[in-house]
């Protein structure tokens, strides 16, 4: 919340942009300057002092065989998901290309309690269970 208000107040400081997907930083002197997003199909280029990535997770992996899941944790590549498809973890290779690390991707939470549609019971994607109840 104190996040949206500093949007609000301060347009010029701090800009909030969702149901978007970047796919570039830029550099200077290896400090992030900026980023290239993609939103409603057209590319836009956003320069800032600093640049915070909050891309989410990558358990939707498990879908793609050329994902970071399959990278750091092959082992769970069998499993379904309960993450949109939106979470694959293209900001660990963006990130990465500019040489910047990530901590602890080892420690990947599998939840157990996916529901099965009966029409689908092999399906790859579940419903959480806990966010039904």
């Amino acid at each position: 919340v104190v996040y949206d208000e500093i949007c609000t107040a301060s347009p010029d400081r701090a800009k909030l942009i969702t149901k978007a997907r970047v796919n570039k930083l830029f550099t200077d002197n290896g400090r992030v300057v900026g980023i290239q997003y993609e939103k409603d199909g057209k590319n836009h280029r956003l320069d800032g002092s600093a640049v915070v990535v909050a891309s989410g997770g990558f358990g939707a992996g498990v879908l793609e065989k050329t994902s970071a899941m399959s990278r750091i944790r092959p082992d769970l590549m069998h499993l379904p998901t309960t993450n949109g498809d939106h979470c694959t973890g293209d900001a660990l290779d963006f990130v990465g290309e500019i040489g910047g690390g990530a901590v602890d991707l080892t420690d990947v939470q599998v939840h157990p309690t996916g529901l099965v549609h009966p029409k689908d019971p092999d399906g790859r994607v579940k419903f959480l269970a806990a966010g039904a109840l």
